[in-house]
Order: structure tokens, then C-alpha cells, then sequence
């Protein structure tokens, strides 16, 4: 009788503390085919697809934790059901990872937070190119300060032993005098603004950081998971297409160097050395196409992301 309770209690405490393992999560909205009267061209957002996805799979993301949302089901609103979505099913520890493939824009800022009067945009399904209709908001884009509250809740469901990772490959900082292009490049955005008539609005002096700030006031970044977020290119740039000269397919270009480094990287390595290793093979590209862009990052350095053995015991957690 006593050597059961010893199995018993022996069998309770090892359970007790098994190390969690933490689910790693991801979500991909790319789009590549716009309704027609939208305006915006086409691109090729289903071939990021591809490849974004095998280089999670050999990063050890389980496919039913992958989730896809392309062009009709991307909406503003299937957008933000994703989110909603991945919130839900997300708990403490997980590491996330959100990806966009799709047209950027800016538009017409209307809260003032912007120092140039411009907010940045992603360019859902059904948000379009021109304000033909003199709307009063951008109501159909993903505007940066909304896209700022999505990721915050997905920080703080998180918590400081998971990691949250943002993909941005967008021209989501389009500016106006952007050069003459080649027929044949495709360009993801526009240098032509949603511009809202009728609004006034005061520009502040500085620009808040993005994921930083909830409704204007700081975030006490301790209790929340840290992140990166990569955008393809710096806001006086183009983020020009990549045509793969051995299969002739485009991709974007942060997709095409993310999965290449996600299929050579078989150790963990930090956000700051994740993050040149981005640039060095985006600087490959460049090499044959010319692009001449340079990604951005901004976050947590210091934190290991993609490790081959993650858990919610593997994040360090500290904000720089």
C-alpha cells in the first residue's frame, strides 16, 4: 500500500512540473488577384505563400497551426476575424507569427498621430485605390494604428514568456515622388494617397512608436511578450518584386529571404542576427534586380524567436 502512494504522489509531481510546451502559431493573409474596379494590380502574393509556409514546416510549425487567408476571404473584416481567431486560440507562452503579402498605401491621417499628416496602410480585399466616393475614413484598409492594437492584444494574451514575429511585405509607406518604373517590375503599393478631403486634422511633432503605445498611452512592456516586426523596405522606397530567374516566379522579396533563411537556420539564433541574415539575402537579390531596398526592423533584439526546441521556458523575455 505505501509503495502505491509513493507511485502516486512520485506520478502527481513529476506532472506537476513537465515543462510546458508552448504552440507556435502562425498566420499568412496574402493577396494576390484585387477585384478589378479596385485599381490595384495584380501581384504575386500566392507564390509567398509557398514558400513562407515550407519554411515554417521545417521550422517545426505543425500545419493545422498555419493558418491562410487569401485574396476574397483577406477583407478588412476576414482580417480581422484571423486575429480574433488566433487570439482565441492562443494562450500564455506561444510564439505567433503574423505575415502580409499584399498592397500598402498611405491615406489621410485622422487622429494626428502622424507627423507627416499620413497613415500607413495595408490594402485589404475590398479597400480601394482612389476615394471616388469622398469617403470620410479609410474604412476598408488596415490602418497602422489599428494593425498597433491587433498586435498589442496578441502581446499581452502571450505574455512575457511568449513572442510575437510581424512580416510586412508591403509598400505600406508609399510616397509620392516615387521614380519610373520598368514595364515589368511589380511594385506592392502605391505613391498615390487615400487622401480623405474635408478633415481636418494637426500633425504632431514626433510620431508615437507603433507598438508602444495603447490608445495613446505607454505600455508597460513588462508584462507583455516581446516582438519584431520586418517590413520590406524603408518609407522612401519601393518594395519591387523578385523574379526567381530558375523557376520565373515572382515573390516578394522579405517572403523569398525569409524562407531562405528559415530553411538554412538550424540553431537559434537572436532577433538582431535573424534579422541581417534577412538583409544579407535580400541584398542577394538586389544584386540581380536592382531593387536597392532595405528592410526595417523594430523590437526586441535580444529575444530568440525561432528555436528548434521552443518553449514557453526559451523566450528571453527582456526589453531593450
Amino acid at each position: 500500500m505505501l509503495n502505491t502512494w509513493r507511485t502516486i504522489i512520485i506520478s502527481l509531481f513529476c506532472t506537476c512540473f513537465v515543462p510546458v510546451q508552448a504552440t507556435s502559431r502562425a498566420l499568412i493573409v496574402a493577396i494576390a488577384e484585387y477585384p478589378k474596379k479596385s485599381g490595384w494590380q495584380p501581384i504575386h502574393a500566392n507564390n509567398d505563400v509557398l514558400v513562407v509556409k515550407s519554411g515554417l514546416l521545417k521550422q517545426g510549425f505543425s500545419i493545422e497551426n498555419i493558418t491562410v487567408l487569401r485574396d476574397r476571404a483577406a477583407t478588412k473584416q476576414g482580417i480581422l476575424n484571423a486575429f480574433d481567431q488566433l487570439l482565441q486560440q492562443s494562450v500564455a507562452g506561444d510564439r505567433l507569427m503574423v505575415h502580409f503579402s499584399m498592397h500598402g498605401q498611405q491615406v489621410t491621417d485622422l487622429n494626428g498621430d502622424e507627423a507627416d499628416g499620413l497613415d500607413e496602410a495595408l490594402v485589404a480585399y475590398d479597400a480601394p485605390k482612389y476615394n471616388k466616393q469622398n469617403a470620410r475614413s479609410a474604412d476598408k484598409h488596415l490602418i497602422d494604428d489599428e494593425l498597433n492594437k491587433l498586435l498589442l492584444a496578441l502581446r499581452k494574451k502571450v505574455g512575457k514568456k511568449g513572442s510575437v514575429l510581424i512580416f510586412v511585405d508591403a509598400c505600406h509607406s508609399g510616397t509620392i515622388n516615387r521614380g519610373a518604373q520598368k514595364p515589368e517590375t511589380v511594385i506592392r503599393g502605391t505613391g498615390e494617397i487615400f487622401e480623405i478631403r474635408g478633415v481636418e486634422t494637426v500633425a504632431r511633432a514626433k510620431r508615437i512608436p507603433s507598438l508602444y503605445v495603447d490608445d495613446n498611452q505607454p505600455v508597460d512592456n513588462s508584462a507583455l511578450a516581446p516582438f519584431l516586426l520586418i517590413s520590406a523596405c524603408a518609407e522612401d522606397q519601393n518594395n519591387k518584386e523578385y523574379r526567381d530567374c530558375y523557376s520565373n516566379k515572382s515573390y516578394g522579396p522579405l517572403s523569398y529571404a525569409l524562407s531562405v533563411v528559415l530553411s538554412k537556420n538550424r540553431i537559434a539564433v537572436t532577433n538582431d542576427v535573424f534579422f541581417e541574415q534577412i538583409k544579407a539575402e535580400m541584398a542577394k537579390l538586389d544584386a540581380h534586380y536592382e531593387s536597392k531596398q532595405t528592410p526595417q526592423k523594430e523590437g526586441n533584439a535580444h529575444v530568440i524567436f525561432f528555436s528548434p526546441n521552443f518553449s514557453s521556458n526559451s523566450v528571453d523575455a527582456s526589453n531593450d
